[in-house]
């Protein structure tokens, strides 16, 4: 679900119509079109085949060097052109779909980042997820609440202890795990990890 994952998608908009791998270049991309010094916006626009290439974390730090940013126009506006973006990377990436909406109502949260992204990235993806939740079919073939929140190694353990502790076969608790986790979220799968 991170900004930095690769899966490509189209955005048409205002400032750049064009595929971008990251949702982060093509966040960052946005900037140049806040750009008021028209000789700065041009050499801004340099970056833009990088911007729509490259790795995540690349495109975050080209962002930092476009100069002429402007900062208010851009503060005010950068929530909404990010939750623009990851609404049209999920509608475009069934897979990406899936997984944000088996995560049910669970709180999401962004603990890497201690700025305005920590709070805001997982308000704008649980937003989007609400808004997206009536698009798909009510039988989801995307990967289940359990499978996207823990390492296959790690599934194994945890599904296995809990089984033996709670007598029942491995794809009774599995089934049993994935309801818990879509519908109390993030409380389950933090339980899981200190539990089992």
């Amino acid at each position: 679900l991170s900004n930095f994952a690769n899966r490509p998608f189209k955005i048409t908009n205002q400032i750049f119509n064009g595929t971008f791998n990251t949702v982060e270049g093509a966040f960052q991309a946005q900037k140049i079109g806040y750009i008021n010094n028209k000789v700065e916006q041009q050499l801004a626009k340099n970056y833009l085949d990088k911007l729509q290439n490259t790795t995540g974390s690349e495109a975050k730090t080209i962002g930092t060097k476009l100069k002429g940013l402007d900062t208010d126009r851009w503060d005010a506006n950068s929530s909404k052109i990010m939750k623009d973006l990851i609404k049209q990377s999920c509608e475009q990436n069934p897979d990406d779909l899936d997984k944000l909406l088996a995560t049910g109502n669970a709180t999401l949260t962004h603990t890497q980042d201690k700025g305005k992204w920590g709070t805001e990235f997982p308000r704008l993806l649980m937003e989007v997820r609400e808004e997206l939740r009536g698009t798909q079919p009510t039988q989801q073939t995307g990967t289940p609440a359990f499978e996207s929140s823990f390492s296959t190694e790690r599934q194994k353990e945890i599904l296995s202890n809990f089984a033996a502790k709670h007598k029942m076969s491995e794809e009774q608790a599995l089934k049993y795990i994935n309801e818990a986790i879509n519908t109390k979220g993030e409380e389950v799968i933090k339980k899981l990890n200190e539990c089992y």
